[in-house]
């Protein structure tokens, strides 16, 4: 639980440093930074769904080892945010 509570804390942090240096030097839209921020979120938080997924798929049901599970997880997740 407390690993889940600093894996969430830290992606919030990371997510709106993230999008704010985005927003600021990267998107090139004529959108509102409210109707981006949504867009944006919304793709974090999806992202985090299926990591939670992921790891508990790989770390309990294929019993993979939970020193590799965050870090395939992690690069499986790396290339999906670019489709």
């Amino acid at each position: 639980v407390i690993t889940f509570i600093a894996q969430i804390t830290a992606r919030a942090i990371s997510a709106s440093l993230n999008f704010w240096i985005n927003y600021k030097f990267v998107f090139k839209s004529n959108e509102s930074k409210g109707a981006s921020a949504v867009k944006y979120f919304s793709t974090v938080v999806i992202i985090l769904c299926l990591q939670a997924v992921l790891m508990y798929w790989l770390d309990t049901i294929l019993g993979l080892s939970v020193t590799y599970t965050p870090l395939l997880v992690q690069t499986m997740t790396f290339f999906i945010n670019y489709i």
